[in-house]
């Protein structure tokens, strides 16, 4: 199931020209905004490409990335109270600013960017790296 949730990215995330397709590997929290119905398709494959993009070429952050949204999006679908006012309060106006962000990254002419999104890649990017890096040491890959 956790698998439904990813997201992913093909292109250089300031590149123009993104786009995305269903069923991606690399999404996971915009994809459970977009499956709710709070995250436009139009950006939702935005940040799609980003995601695929960043499997890719760093899967450090990637990786990272996964190791914690997976099991907070299985947690939230489980629809306890607690869960229910973590996703209305904290992810759907926190992720839906991340994926403006991405969106403006992937073709700023059509998207316009988002402030606490840039601010929420410029720290979540290097955290996810740091914990992709150590989950990478736990397992003795270089």
């Amino acid at each position: 199931k956790s698998n439904q949730h990813r997201k992913g990215a093909d292109n250089n995330p300031n590149a123009p020209g993104g786009g995305d397709t269903p069923g991606g590997g690399g999404t996971v929290l915009c994809s459970l905004l977009h499956r709710r119905g709070y995250l436009s398709q139009e950006i939702w494959e935005q940040d799609h490409k980003f995601g695929i993009w960043m499997s890719q070429n760093d899967p450090d952050v990637f990786n990272g990335y996964h190791s914690w949204a997976v099991p907070m999006v299985d947690w939230i679908e489980k629809g306890s109270l607690l869960s229910k006012i973590y996703f209305h309060g904290w992810v759907r106006p926190f992720t839906g600013a991340w994926a403006q962000h991405i969106a403006h990254r992937m073709e700023p002419e059509k998207f316009k960017d988002n402030k606490v999104g840039r601010l929420m890649l410029n720290i979540g990017v290097p955290l996810c790296r740091t914990i992709g890096k150590l989950m990478r040491r736990n397992k003795g890959i270089a």
